[in-house]
């Protein structure tokens, strides 16, 4: 049974995001392209995001799905926090959960850049939306390293797809790897920090 260790408030869980960096350094340079960016909660309908990824996990599936019934025991939603939540499991290693991430482009669309298979499971089981932390107004110089799809091109897939293509439709194939960001500090142990009591 997974247990609730922490709930982080809105506030602190907004100000890590703004900290988010990206994964590789340019010039020598920490890049964190939401600094400056807006950063909210929102309501989305599935119709108002489009997600960029090709496949989903039956496994992951499969775990969001059994994560989903324990956290309503106690009285959360998965794809409707206002939060963070740090998770413990029967192993008792920490896990974070933050809401799905969606990022819009330079071009006005919102597209899903963390938490496909939440989503994905919450669309298949009949839901019409999701609580997402929307950033706008992200540094433009470092777009999200991968374009967008539609839901209907998300298939299920037993194994992580080896042709590229099925994977994602990257920005920049030769070079997408410098524009991935550093999600890990909100959704392992980072999440969690000293001082924080709520």
């Amino acid at each position: 049974m997974i247990a609730i260790e922490q709930t982080i408030p809105w506030e602190t869980l907004q100000e890590k995001i703004r900290q988010t960096p990206l994964m590789e350094e340019h010039n020598g340079e920490i890049i964190r392209p939401y600094l400056h960016a807006e950063i909210s909660l929102r309501e989305f309908s599935y119709s108002q995001v489009h997600p960029t990824s090709r496949y989903a996990l039956q496994q992951n599936l499969a775990t969001q799905d059994r994560l989903s019934g324990e956290l309503a025991q106690q009285g959360y939603d998965p794809l409707h926090l206002l939060g963070g939540l740090v998770l413990r499991d029967e192993t008792g290693t920490l896990t974070g959960m933050i809401p799905p991430i969606v990022e819009r482009t330079a071009e006005g669309e919102d597209i899903l850049c963390d938490g496909i298979h939440r989503t994905s499971n919450g669309r298949w089981r009949g839901r019409l939306g999701f609580m997402a932390i929307h950033i706008t107004g992200a540094d433009e110089r470092y777009p999200f390293y991968a374009l967008s799809n539609s839901w209907d091109e998300v298939i299920l897939q037993g194994t992580v797809p080896t042709d590229p293509a099925l994977k994602k439709n990257y920005r920049d194939m030769a070079n997408y790897h410098s524009l991935y960001r550093d999600f890990s500090k909100l959704t392992g142990r980072g999440l969690r920090t000293a001082g924080d009591n709520q």
